[in-house]
């Protein structure tokens, strides 16, 4: 099958390819000549202009995700309009301030306290993961979401063991890689910064270490500049304990005090691609080995003392290509100092390019056999250009040897492959879908890590999480998926149902297909529906009928809450790769997009032969946002559409005759409009834009007629969603790319945002809310699903003076603690009462009561320090008139 290539220079920064010659500058320019000029460029512009895809293409190879037209759609969304780059720079700061905000937060704002809702049971991308080095029994494990934070089990081997997340309030949760020091086992360092450009990528903030085996970390100062903002490789030299660091944009680095200082030791000038440093592996002996390449010319490279100057270029020796290839991942043989294996990544076709291997450590190379990927169109027999990746190895590729047999060796790509003759044939050993004879095993590897010493007990990590096998040496091993609570999925939208207290959700998620929620607290989810997640949607009115999608525009019905979704209303490949869409409940009409001429509409999708037809309109750019409009007259339906360039229109009589006119939006400039929220009437309008550099909110009390800039201080990142609090539209919550921020002052002249306490810091792509109790549901990228409730509108003065001495709340005694501290509570009236106790960093540590508490007589709690860190704690209290807090702190 031709595969859409990442041929990119998404990497490079080739993409601004012509714009400073489209664009004029801001001196010579107005906003709407700047948008027309911006429309001309997104035209043209290669990743709007991929041949559609085919039926024939799609005929077997229905894999899950298509990591690379994801990033594409990602990149025109947040790029810079004026300079056709991401300034992903920007997100660092923006994380920054969430975590020092996290850290001095006193309580929710407009949200109630954000609850972690899952899944419990579905993985999603990771490339880090290590064995425990200090546990005797070797099975605890500990693994890295690329958008998900640092996680440990204490027993891979145990299904019902769970995951533990270590920090959703690092300054960065991007985690990359993860290593430890040999020569003193309780000191572990994390990197973080996804650097092989896809554009879903979350920057870096360098790496952090921990000093006690994992309890305790912190983020190694000297590594929070530019040239650590996306680290591929960590490893830690087992004699010296010298640490290594494969950077994007610094080369190799390598620290001798433990990470407080950094060189150089192998890369070019700073700004050249000779810096982009991939792999990074230490053989038997002690031997450097570490790789160049990333969408630039690809090396290999071997050192006995990771010195500056002592590095011998062994890909220019006998039987290596010289050209062609760009990434390279290597494996040393644990048992052979002497046997090297190298896969890399042709230039061409982004697919895999050769495996090559050295039983001399890199003098010489024979180049041996690629895996054939059993399905079709993948590596036909009759093509040359064998490709166990499809198309992506610069995202998915790595190989590992057996650490007692240099012949025995373990390739992924795709699927996961193994060879018993040193490479020269191979064994598929999994397949993403379970076809063709081979085990399921989720699509898309990064790593494997085999148990210290042992061929038989292995872990492997790819874009659904993370899978466990206790017999690698078997033909065929046994695969196990170890997701247990380990809750890194990435989730692109959500649907709530609309009855009072379900706990009904469903979400669309990067290579997880749409997961359909049912259960409260943290549980378990279904897979209602396959392929990658998009929009998803349950009937407000009639909550039987859902909607689901995959990519472009391939929607489908479900009419029994969600669980299956067998009518098919639109099967066509076009639109946008996550195809930004919305549903009219009460007209029971789906409205989506498909280029900058014409929507998509399906009229009567509770019933059993829905009709799909077009709307067509000059909307000049791809439509970005659909929004229907909950205001149209009765037996009518009003659509807003917002585009990438800016512009939003307002179609009314959208389900009969269009009528199609657009509203003034000059003053945004250029920018993709990603969501239109609506206060109190359709005159009142929020919208957001998610590129950087761009003016992020706005809102318009006439209709669109005139527009005020609701940016305040918030930090310079996208913003891909917005919803007023219904109960004080003072009050907005926004899904940024540093989690959730929320303002009480939105009327203001310039707002105040503030992120969510209790918020991971990671991308969100989605709110929505639920009118009959106001519960709020966020599509986290990294972290899955989180909910909340808005507050209620806060009471008058005449009320405030009214409920004056509702209640007393004492301190918290002892004060300092270091087992128990106890406070005591007393209230005037008899009440439904919530009592929890917080980390000053936000995160949720305890509930002690929650329900109907007595008057007059003060009621104790106490506050169990088992199993908490030392710092200080808030114990809030939340009654149906009031809300107080008090600090204690932990002293070990």
């Amino acid at each position: 099958m031709p595969t859409r290539l990442l041929i990119v220079a998404l990497a490079a920064g080739l993409l601004g390819f012509a714009l400073f010659v489209l664009l004029p500058s801001a001196a010579e320019r107005d906003a709407p000549s700047e948008r027309e000029a911006y429309e001309a460029m997104l035209a043209e512009h290669p990743y709007n202009n991929r041949p559609p895809t085919s039926e024939e293409d799609l005929e077997g190879m229905d894999k899950e995700d298509r990591p690379d037209l994801a990033a594409e759609q990602n990149y025109l969304l947040t790029m810079d309009p004026a300079t056709g780059l991401v300034p992903i720079e920007h997100l660092f700061e923006a994380n920054r301030q969430a975590t020092v905000y996290k850290r001095a937060a006193g309580g929710p704002l407009a949200t109630e306290a954000w609850q972690e809702r899952g899944p419990n049971n579905v993985g999603g991308r990771t490339r880090a993961l290590m064995f425990d080095p200090n546990d005797a029994d070797s099975k605890k494990v500990w693994a890295g979401g690329v958008g998900g934070g640092l996680w440990f089990t204490d027993d891979i081997t145990d299904e019902d063991a769970e995951w533990t997340p270590v920090n959703d309030f690092w300054a960065n949760i991007a985690i990359s890689a993860i290593a430890y020091d040999a020569t003193d086992t309780d000191v572990f360092y994390v990197a973080t910064g996804e650097g092989w450009f896809n554009a879903d990528a979350i920057r870096g903030g360098g790496i952090f270490k921990s000093e006690d085996g994992g309890e305790t970390w912190e983020q190694l100062a000297a590594t929070t500049d530019a040239l650590f903002q996306n680290i591929q490789d960590l490893v830690v030299h087992p004699t010296t304990g010298d640490v290594y660091a494969t950077t994007r944009e610094g080369g190799l680095q390598r620290s001798q005090d433990g990470g407080e200082t950094w060189t150089k030791v192998l890369g070019a000038g700073v700004g050249s691609s000779d810096n982009r440093t991939a792999d990074l592996e230490i053989g038997a002996d002690g031997t450097l080995y570490a790789t160049v390449g990333i969408f630039s010319q690809g090396a290999v490279y071997k050192s006995s003392t990771g010195d500056a100057g002592d590095w011998e270029e062994i890909s220019a020796n006998p039987g290596f290509p010289t050209t062609g290839y760009f990434r390279v991942d290597v494996a040393t043989a644990p048992s052979d100092a002497d046997v090297l294996y190298a896969v890399t990544h042709d230039v061409n076709t982004n697919g895999s390019g050769g495996i090559y291997r050295s039983d001399d450590k890199g003098e010489t190379w024979t180049e041996v056999a690629e895996p054939r990927d059993a399905d079709p169109g993948v590596d036909d027999p009759s093509d040359p250009d064998i490709d166990f990746t499809r198309g992506q190895a610069w995202y998915d590729l790595i190989i590992e040897v057996d650490p007692n047999d240099p012949n025995t060796l373990f390739a992924g790509g795709v699927d996961l492959f193994k060879s018993n003759t040193g490479g020269t044939t191979w064994e598929q050993i999994s397949h993403w879908y379970n076809g063709f004879g081979e085990p399921y095993v989720h699509a898309d590897q990064h790593a494997i890590v085999f148990k210290p010493g042992s061929s038989d007990e292995a872990v492997f990590s790819h874009d659904g999480g993370v899978t466990y096998t206790a017999d690698a040496t078997a033909l065929q091993p046994t695969w196990i998926d170890r997701n247990n609570g380990y809750n890194v999925t990435q989730f692109y939208s959500g649907a709530i149902h609309p009855e009072e207290g379900s706990n009904v959700m469903l979400a669309g998620a990067q290579d997880n297909g749409t997961q359909r929620f049912s259960t409260e607290g943290i549980g378990a989810t279904l897979e209602a529906n396959g392929g990658d997640g998009g929009f998803t949607f349950i009937d407000q009115t009639q909550s039987v009928i859902a909607i689901a999608s995959t990519v472009f525009n391939n929607f489908s019905r479900s009419a029994n809450g969600g669980f299956t979704f067998p009518t098919t209303l639109l099967n066509q490949n076009s639109g946008s790769f996550i195809n930004p869409a919305d549903y009219d409940d009460r007209e029971d009409i789906l409205f989506t997009n498909i280029n900058a001429s014409s929507l998509f509409r399906v009229t009567g999708v509770a019933t059993a032969t829905p009709v799909a037809s077009t709307i067509t309109g000059s909307f000049f750019a791809t439509p970005t946002h659909l929004r229907v409009s909950p205001f149209a007259p009765d037996s009518t339906s009003t659509l807003f559409v917002g585009t990438a360039a800016g512009r939003i229109f307002k179609i009314t009589d959208a389900h009969g005759t269009p009528d199609v006119q657009p509203l003034n939006t000059n003053v945004f400039g250029a920018g993709s409009i990603s969501s239109i929220e609506f206060g109190a009437d359709e005159n009142h309008l929020l919208v957001t834009l998610s590129n950087y550099n761009t003016v992020s909110v706005w809102e318009s009390t006439n209709g669109g007629g005139r527009w005020t800039n609701r940016e305040g201080d918030l930090p310079n990142m996208p913003v891909r969603w917005a919803l007023f609090n219904p109960n004080d539209r003072t009050q907005v919550i926004i899904a940024t790319e540093a989690g959730v921020w929320e303002t009480t002052n939105f009327n203001a002249g310039s707002p105040t945002w503030t992120p969510a306490p209790g918020f991971p810091t990671t991308r969100v792509d989605m709110l929505q809310t639920r009118e009959s109790d106001n519960v709020v549901m966020a599509a986290t990228h990294g972290r899955g699903v989180f909910t909340a409730t808005f507050q209620m509108m806060p009471v008058s003065a005449e009320e405030d003076a009214a409920v004056a001495g509702t209640h007393t709340l004492d301190a918290a005694y002892p004060n300092p603690f270091a087992d128990r501290a106890s406070f005591s509570l007393r209230i005037a009236q008899p009440q439904n009462v919530r009592v929890e106790v917080f980390s000053t960093l936000g995160k949720h540590v305890a509930i002690l009561h929650d329900g109907p508490l007595a008057a007059e007589t003060p009621q104790r709690f106490t506050i169990d320090g088992t199993g908490l860190a030392s710092g200080t704690y808030l114990y809030v209290v939340t009654g149906e008139r009031f809300r107080d807090e008090g600090r204690v702190t932990l002293v070990r």
